[in-house]
């Protein structure tokens, strides 16, 4: 009887060591309302990882699910780099013991209201062997409510591509009306502008980026005969 006692004892606690493995703040699950006020909006989502091990983890991740109304455009950052939701599994850089990291989605509603909702698939993992310690699936939502100046006409965003993205070179566009004159501007996060030049839109485009600093940009197309824009994000390597 004391024996089987024990054994219960030894695996109570090693659930209980797994289940403390991780922190998550405020919870695995966000939500945000927000008021859209132009089309350089972006509704942030944070859950914060805090590792309780011993030893380094890493965070492997994927997109579980997403829906989000047409025309918004989304991202996911972990401590990599954002990603304009990979089908294909990500990896954290490890986390030291003591150490934190967030999970950050950021929706981009240009002056859409909606709601909209993105799924992450997690799995923490010890550092050393890949081991599973936890698994997690992360919901962030946001409701919006357009409060844009009237007057903005958006190009469809859909029919617009960036590619490779992110990117270190070169960014291709695709889906402009072709022989359109259109402005190209490149701005930061804050909606600065960095650079702009006209175009005469063709099947493709490509823009040279190599000399932008590692980080994350928007980029306005404005098509001078319709008088419409589209902002879209993309990253540099």
């Amino acid at each position: 009887m004391n024996k089987i006692f024990t054994l219960i004892l030894f695996f109570c606690g090693l659930n209980l060591v797994n289940a403390q493995s991780l922190t998550i703040t405020p919870s695995d699950s966000i939500y945000i309302t927000a008021v859209d006020s132009d089309q350089f909006t972006t509704i942030n989502g944070l859950i914060f990882l805090h590792n309780n091990q011993p030893d380094s983890i890493i965070v492997r991740w994927h997109l579980a699910s997403d829906t989000v109304p047409t025309g918004w455009s989304i991202l996911f950052c972990d401590n990599n780099n954002c990603y304009q939701l990979p089908t294909a599994p990500k990896v954290s850089s490890p986390i030291a013991p003591g150490d934190s990291i967030d999970l950050h989605a950021e929706f981009s509603p240009a002056c859409i209201a909606g709601n909209g909702t993105m799924r992450i698939g997690t799995t923490i993992e010890r550092a050393s062997d890949d081991s599973v310690l936890e698994s997690h699936i992360f919901t962030y939502q946001a409701t919006v409510t357009n409060a844009c100046p009237a007057g903005i006409n958006n190009i469809n965003s859909d029919l617009i591509s960036l590619f490779p993205n992110p990117t270190s070179n070169e960014l291709s566009i695709t889906g402009l009306a072709y022989g359109h004159s259109v402005v190209i501007e490149v701005l930061d996060l804050q909606g600065r502008l960095i650079s702009s030049q006209s175009i005469i839109a063709g099947n493709q485009l490509s823009l040279s980026v190599s000399w932008l600093t590692t980080g994350l940009y928007l980029l306005k197309i404005t098509d001078a005969q319709s008088n419409q824009t589209s902002v879209k994000r993309f990253s540099k390597l």
